[in-house]
């Protein structure tokens, strides 16, 4: 008991005494909105020591009211709670359209240029007041309805319309699946298409008014009642497409473009169409007939021949080149493809640091010594460069923003250095402390734990506000 004693009197006297500020929580109002925020702030200063904005529900008064606000030839509209008094100065936020409900609604069915449907509306000034969206069948359930099909001949389709009875939709409309408005005898139709008369469109119309009467767009197997078959249209060498062919409706020839492996053949091989030096693109064709025949274009390296060179080419004297693969036998004009440039090195000489203008981060490069005697640097991983004896610098943008850094313990950031977490700069316990930033303009601010010593130019991160309620 006595060696717990004497810790906690330890404890109590080494670790500074931290209190709670005195506090309190003000509402703001957005200048032009219905709206605002609730803020805890510090009594002393009425928020520049300490400010916070924290759940609306805090500010809200023992005693609030409703109010509705709406733009019905827009159909919309918010329910407001507010103090009674200046009705959201000290107060205000959106809550439920429900909050806003009359005693006296009806449901009618409300129309603009873009949006439709069954609203309950206050009963004396039919949505001015109050206004709500509910569902279809509110307005539906007490109406006799039929379904009236409206073609869109230029687009080969239609819309449902679902109508009241008694006013033929000047009352109640609404847009259903076309398959309600599908009338007792319908017929399919294979539709081919103006621009590609090898391609169509399969629909279902009416049989006796046609498309004017209904028009439904059908899944194409719906038209090829016959066993089809695969075909490949040629268009020119290494061009083309799968086609699938059978019997339409009416027994009509009808076809439709396919995906490319429906057509190919058992054996394949890889062809090289060249257009040109160091141009060109590999192809998987029909063995029997070459390029007129199925053909798709394939990963260059499937045409790489068994015996192939690595070459380092400058297509232009200034530029550093690439390297590329190339055949034996014409040095890129039958095969040619761009590879890592690793490919085209023969020994890694060193790896160099080349730092940014101002000395902090930098890339790190093999320098590597190229096929043709050329020395290069190519991009590798930051580690290659690290050195074995590091230290960490704290780089200061401003008083309360920087960031922390690894550097050459021997030759400085000019050497190594590398962006590292800011825990790694970070001071001992004692020589932290927790200041508040408040924001320019408004209400809030961040917490920021900073040095002692230099208030933030060695060592600043942001962290929970709530550790800027305790003083120490």
């Amino acid at each position: 008991m006595r060696i717990l004693f004497y810790f906690f009197l330890l404890i109590f006297i080494l670790i500074p005494k931290t209190y709670a500020i005195q506090s309190h929580y003000v509402w703001v109002k957005h200048p032009s909105k219905l709206k605002g925020d609730c803020y805890e702030v510090d009594t002393e200063t009425g928020g520049k020591k300490y400010s916070n904005k924290v759940n609306k529900k805090i500010c809200r008064p023992a005693n609030t009211i409703h109010f509705w606000i709406g733009e019905k030839e827009k159909l919309r509209g918010h329910c407001y709670e507010s103090d009674p008094e200046t009705r959201g100065e000290k107060y205000i936020s959106k809550v439920q359209a429900l909050k806003c409900l009359p005693k006296r609604t009806e449901k009618v069915w409300l129309e603009t240029e873009i949006k439709r449907g069954c609203y309950l509306v206050d009963s004396l000034t039919k949505g001015e007041h109050f206004l709500m969206k509910v569902g279809v069948d509110e307005c539906q359930k007490k109406q006799s309805t039929y379904f009236h099909f409206q073609a869109l001949p230029k687009k080969m389709s239609g819309i449902c319309l679902e109508l009241d009875s008694k006013t033929n939709g000047k009352f109640f409309k609404n847009k259903v699946k076309t398959e309600n408005c599908r009338p007792p005898n319908t017929k399919i139709l294979w539709i081919k298409k103006k621009l590609r008369p090898n391609e169509g469109q399969c629909y279902e119309v009416d049989r006796d008014k046609g498309a004017n009467g209904f028009i439904l767009k059908l899944p194409r197997k719906y038209c090829f009642k016959m066993k089809s078959h695969f075909a490949w249209v040629y268009k020119k060498e290494f061009v083309g497409n799968c086609y699938e062919f059978s019997k339409g409706p009416s027994n009509e020839d009808i076809s439709q473009k396919v995906g490319k492996e429906k057509c190919k053949p058992d054996q394949t091989i890889f062809l090289w169409a060249g257009e040109g030096y160091l141009k060109g693109k590999c192809y998987e064709v029909d063995s029997n007939l070459k390029a007129k025949g199925y053909s798709k274009s394939v990963n260059k390296k499937k045409c790489r021949p068994s015996s192939f060179l690595t070459k380092w080419i400058k297509k232009r004297p200034k530029e550093k080149g690439s390297c590329y693969e190339l055949d034996n036998e014409t040095k890129g004009f039958q095969y040619s493809r761009k590879v890592n440039k690793k490919e085209c090195s023969s020994d890694t000489i060193s790896t160099v640091w080349k730092p940014n203008r101002d000395g902090w981060g930098g890339n790190c490069s093999d320098l590597v010594k190229m096929e043709n005697g050329q020395m290069m640097k190519i991009s590798t991983k930051t580690e290659k460069c690290r050195p074995l004896r590091i230290k960490y610098i704290w780089k200061p943008k401003s008083r309360f923003e920087g960031k922390c850094y690894e550097v050459d313990f021997d030759k400085g950031n000019f050497a190594y250095s590398k962006t590292v977490k800011k825990e790694s700069c970070k001071p001992g316990f004692n020589d932290l402390r927790n200041v508040f930033v408040p924001n320019r303009k408004g209400r809030g601010g961040n917490c920021i734990q900073i040095d002692k010593q230099t208030n933030g130019y060695r060592y600043s991160k942001k962290i929970n506000i709530e550790f800027c309620r305790l003083t120490n």
